[in-house]
């Protein structure tokens, strides 16, 4: 459900149990197959909303919010949240510890890493796959 620009979604751990997010405070949004829902991940408190990830895009966006970013066919990522990128396996790493982390499509992290060069100023890129973020 959406409210002018928050989502409400539901608790991980308790289902029945439904709280409210700002759309800005997404980090990234993953379609789940074997759940046929959305995990809405972001920096107040995880959680899942049943559905396709088309449907629940169009609702936010519909809002105005335009603030994910399309990197692969099952995920959308907020690029104002990524806080380091890892080229060998294409993934992106979310929050100052980087403990929370998604995987990307080749080209979709292509896509992201040219956004974000052009447009971040607290970024790390780590082009030394050796040096892996804790998770």
């Amino acid at each position: 459900m959406i409210c002018d620009s928050t989502l409400s979604i539901a608790d991980k751990p308790d289902p029945t149990m439904m709280f409210n997010v700002d759309l800005p405070l997404i980090q990234f949004v993953y379609y789940d197959r074997t759940k046929d829902g959305i995990w809405v991940y972001n920096t107040v408190q995880d959680g899942f909303l049943p559905g396709a990830l088309k449907f629940w895009m169009n609702m936010i966006e519909s809002t105005g919010f335009t603030g994910l970013f399309d990197v692969d066919r099952n995920l959308r990522v907020n690029p104002g949240h990524v806080t380091l990128m890892d080229q060998k396996y294409a993934k992106a790493f979310f929050g100052d510890d980087h403990s929370k982390e998604c995987s990307m499509s080749d080209r979709g992290f292509k896509l992201l890493h040219n956004f974000m060069g052009e447009n971040a100023i607290d970024f790390k890129f780590n082009p030394n796959p050796k040096i892996r973020a804790a998770h």
